[in-house]
């Protein structure tokens, strides 16, 4: 991605609060306009979630982009896949692991657990690749989780730019501190 497509997903980012999906679905869009060989590469731990993103890519199909864009999909333990060596690397991840803490008491293994996904992710990067990371664990705080990542992000040695961390959208209120459990954080590379 060209520092011109980067700055036009930022705008639109900074104009609309985005989900995961909307943010890699715009970066795969301007992507494939400067690349047209961008491509998918969809890793999820079941055979379920595999079927709703082949879902979600049907849907958007009206998007060129999406429509042209080749996919490859694979079913695997995240923990696993990110300690084998990395073959690839990437332009864009989208982390978005269910919840890792749903009590209390899994708050420290889910922390742990964040900053593995965190680290091999930024591994697998290119420059200037963009890193977005969610969060859906109510016993881990947007704050601890926004400095996590900024954490691995310094540990790197790369520079890397916070372009935007969010909460829930405004049509989802939260009246009670674990209702906030939403968070994302995106991240590029240089």
């Amino acid at each position: 991605m060209t520092a011109h497509s980067i700055r036009s997903i930022r705008e639109g980012l900074l104009k609309k609060e985005f989900r995961a999906v909307e943010i890699a679905r715009e970066a795969l869009a301007h992507a494939e306009r400067e690349n047209p060989k961008t491509n998918a590469y969809l890793l999820f731990s079941s055979e379920r979630a595999l079927e709703a993103a082949e879902r979600n890519f049907a849907l958007n199909r009206d998007v060129p982009a999406v429509a042209a864009c080749p996919r490859e999909t694979a079913q695997a333990d995240v923990f696993c896949w990110l300690r084998e060596p990395a073959a690839r690397r990437f332009d864009l991840i989208v982390l978005d692991p269910p919840a890792l803490a749903k009590r209390a008491s899994e708050r420290e293994e889910a922390m742990r657990a964040y900053s593995r996904l965190l680290t091999g992710a930024m591994a697998r990067l290119n420059g200037n690749g963009m890193l977005v990371a969610a969060s859906c664990s109510a016993h881990v705080s947007a704050g601890d989780f926004f400095d996590l990542a900024r954490e691995a992000a310094r540990a790197t040695g790369r520079g890397f730019e916070e372009w935007l961390a969010t909460r829930h959208a405004p049509d989802h209120p939260v009246t009670f501190p674990e209702g906030g459990y939403l968070k994302c954080i995106y991240l590029r590379f240089r």
